[in-house]
Order: structure tokens, then sequence, then C-alpha cells
């Protein structure tokens, strides 16, 4: 329906959208602090975004960098998305608690001298320990090093952005899906403000995605399990990037690639604290808090166990069982997509359901909680013929062969977060260059969409975060 209402907007001139959109960044990187600006600007900013990247394959931008040669256009996006994430450094990290709470704390834990695992939890893997204790002794311990350090990394994506598109399609089309990534509102906020470290296995990720369109398996499988080294969610697109490869032999090399950085990062806590190992894997799998969009209500609602079984375990492994699934048919069998865009839509409204009854009956009996749930899974259920009827005809027949790996990592990640046992808005920088690169509008539009839609659901949730001016 968005998409159908941009394609009517043919008479806006692109150097209005443009100057719009960056007056509004500006007004994002002033007042976001402000519950209600924040709104009111971001929803601006998402309709402003999403005319530019309809317009912006065909606007003097393009054109302009398209003359340019291969290093000096890498230089100038790389410059040009550093520069509009550094402009959010005017506010302090209050959107998220991470960085000062938890990023500058255990790097100077460590730079104190007290041992990762052994003296204090960091709860994330060796490499990201590694990271902190470099970044606090080259940098110095603080908020806004990190921040900076944090934004150059993410400002690396879109140039690896535009060697994918550039390996896959052309040069005009490889500026444009940089110039999506490089102008992303949701990268704003969550590198340029919140100074999350997520953009890091993002780019390695992206990195491994290069060197699979290259067909050099074994940089693709170093690449993507360094990503999984400072994050685990690279796991669930393994299988995916995996099977892409044609040949046997191609996939040994990715396979035995992978797990090289990952063993090669654990060695020294195996050394130092070997029970750390295990401890971060617990925290990170099944010994989370259920904050996650389906367990955290359901968890409020109903207590954390099922028969002896935590609920948020049981979530999170259905929805592993899903990605397998989505394997199978999407990967092996070479099924269409169009059942897991119609799957993903009822899946999040009923998460947003869930949501509201949490917010609102989360004391009401329980019995009936259940009883509105199972009445609201069979109805879902019984909307799937309505929305293929509506959605079947704009959904593309064909996808080119270079998009399977794209939309099967984004399906599969998307599955993730929803089963995770916890969830959060800068999560969603993983998928976010994956969408970027995607040729087949229909999707790329869909996800686009739905990504930019659910971001600020965490900070509208929770307008505590928004509370006057928590850094006074």
């Amino acid at each position: 329906m968005i998409k159908r209402s941009l394609d009517s907007i043919q008479s806006v001139d692109f150097t209005k959208i443009l100057v719009l959109l960056l007056c509004f960044i500006l007004g994002l990187a002033l007042f976001c602090q402000f519950f209600v600006y924040y709104i009111i600007i971001w929803a601006i900013i998402v309709l402003l975004y999403l005319l530019f990247a309809k317009k912006v394959k065909s606007s003097w931008l393009s054109d302009k960098l398209f003359k340019l040669s291969t290093l000096q256009l890498m230089i100038i996006v790389f410059i040009l998305a550093v520069i509009l994430r550094l402009i959010f450094l005017m506010q302090k990290p209050f959107l998220s608690t991470d960085l000062e709470h938890l990023y500058l704390v255990r790097s100077q834990y460590m730079l104190d001298g007290k041992v990762p695992y052994r003296d204090f939890s960091p709860n994330k893997p060796p490499m990201y320990v590694y990271l902190l204790y470099f970044m606090g002794l080259s940098l110095g311990v603080g908020q806004i090093q990190f921040r900076i350090f944090f934004i150059a990394i993410d400002s690396l994506i879109p140039i690896v952005i535009y060697l994918i598109g550039s390996s896959i399609f052309n040069k005009r089309y490889a500026i444009v899906v940089a110039l999506l990534y490089v102008f992303c509102p949701i990268s704003f906020l969550e590198i340029g403000v919140a100074g999350h470290y997520d953009s890091i296995p993002a780019v390695f990720t992206m990195i491994s995605i290069l060197m699979l369109y290259r067909k050099k398996p074994a940089l693709s499988g170093l690449s993507l399990g360094m990503a999984f080294a400072f994050k685990i969610y690279p796991i669930v697109i393994f299988l995916f990037f995996m099977i892409w490869f044609k040949s046997w032999k191609q996939r040994v090399k990715f396979t035995v690639a992978f797990p090289i950085p990952i063993i090669l990062s654990f060695i020294p806590t195996l050394i130092i604290y070997p029970s750390g190992v295990i401890e971060y894997f617990l925290y990170q799998t099944i010994e989370w808090e259920p904050w996650g969009l389906v367990s955290g209500p359901l968890v409020n609602f109903f207590g954390n166990t099922f028969l002896g079984l935590k609920i948020s375990n049981l979530i999170l492994f259905f929805f592993l069982f899903i990605i397998l699934v989505l394997f199978y048919t999407t990967a092996i069998k070479k099924k269409s997509y169009n059942f897991w865009l119609k799957l993903i839509i009822l899946i999040f409204l009923f998460v947003e359901i869930l949501g509201i009854l949490d917010f609102f009956a989360r004391d009401a009996n329980k019995v009936l909680i259940a009883m509105i749930i199972i009445a609201l899974l069979i109805l879902l259920i019984f909307a799937y013929h309505p929305l293929s009827k509506f959605l079947d005809p704009y959904l593309s027949k064909k996808i080119p062969n270079e998009d399977n790996i794209l939309i099967q990592s984004v399906f599969a990640l998307m599955f993730l977060i929803i089963g995770s046992n916890q969830a959060h808005s800068w999560y969603l920088i993983w998928m976010v260059p994956f969408v970027c690169i995607i040729r087949t509008k229909d999707f790329r539009w869909f996800f686009l969409i739905l990504l930019l839609v659910m971001h600020p659901m965490e900070y509208v949730s929770h307008p505590q975060w928004f509370d006057g001016m928590i850094y006074p």
C-alpha cells in the first residue's frame, strides 16, 4: 500500500526531498532526546527516506557519483556516511545504556587488570572482549571515542554494499544500494546515537556475501566466522551461505574456514578460564531473560515455565525449527518466498497484538488471556487466504538468483529476532544491509518498510527512555 502511494508521487523534485531529508536528520540530531519530537521527526524522516529511495536511481546525485572512479566514489560514500552519523554526537547515548554502563565499564575493568569471565561477566564472545580492551587501550575509555570508532566501522558497510552491487549487477545499481544504507535512519540512531557495536559483525557478514558472490568460499567462510566471533546471530544463515556454493569442494572450503576465527578467538579464554566459554554460550542462548517479542508477553501472562520447561526456550527452539523449514523449502526445494512473506506479516500482527495485550491486560485472568491468544491464532490462520488474494498480484514471480541468499538471510534473521529470548531495536542493523542490496523491488520495499516500522517500537513502548532530559 505504501509502495503504491509512493509510485503515485512522481512530481516531487529529488533535490527538495534530499534537502528536506537532511534538514530533518539534523533536526533529529538536535531534538531526538525529546520524546514527542523524536516520534514526529522520525515519522517524517521515514517518509522522506522512502521517497529518496524511490527517486535516487534517476537523480543527479547518482549521475554525479556514476562519473567518479571506483576509488573516488568509495571515498565520497564513506565520508558522507561518516558526516551523517557524526552529527548525532551532539546527543549523548540516551536510547540505550549499553555503551556507558556496559562497554565503557567492561573496557575499564580490563585496563584495571580484571580478567573477563573470571572477575566479571561480559556476556559476549571473546572477540567483543578483545575489541573493548584494545579500544580502551588505544582510544581511551570514553563514549565519544567509542561512538566515533563504531561510526567509522558502520560507514564501511555502504562501501562493501557498493562492491557487492557491482559484482552482481552494475555500477548504477551499486551506487543506489550503497546510498540506501548511507541514508538509513536506523543506522543513524543505533550507531550514531546509541553507539552499539552491531556494525562490526554486520560488516564481516557483508564481506562474506561479497566473497560468496566472487566465488571465494574460504574467504567467505572466514568472514562469516569473524562475524560469528563477534555476535552469535550469523549461525542461522550459515547453512544458506554454504548451500549457495555449487560444488561440494567449495562447500567444504567454506565450512572448514568458518570455525577458524571462532576457535582462535576462544583459545585465550579456554586457557585462562575454561568455564567462561560455557557461561557465554548459555547466556547467549537459553539463559537470557525473557524480554523477547513473543516470549516477553507470554512469560508475563503465564510465568516462565510450562510442563517444567522454559516458555522462552520453547519459543526459541520453535523459531529455530521454522528457520530449518525455511532452509529446506527455499534453499533445497527452491520454493517461492511468497508464503514466507505472508507468514512474517501474520506473525508480526500476532506480535503486535500480544504487545497490546501485555500493556493493557497483563493482570487479567490467565484462562481468559489463553482463550484470547488461541482465538487470535485461529483468526490469523483464516486471514492467510484473503492476505494471499490481496498480495499475490503484487509479488514478483521471478527472483534473480543473486537475490536468493539475501532474501533467505533476511527471513532467517527476522525469525531469529522474533523468537529470541531478547529482541532490541539495534538488532535490525543485522538485516538492513541485506535489504538494501535486494534487487527484487517487491521484497526490498516490503522488508525496508517493515524494518522502519519495527525500529521505534521498543522505544515507543518504553517512554521512560525519553523521560525529559535523561542526561541533564
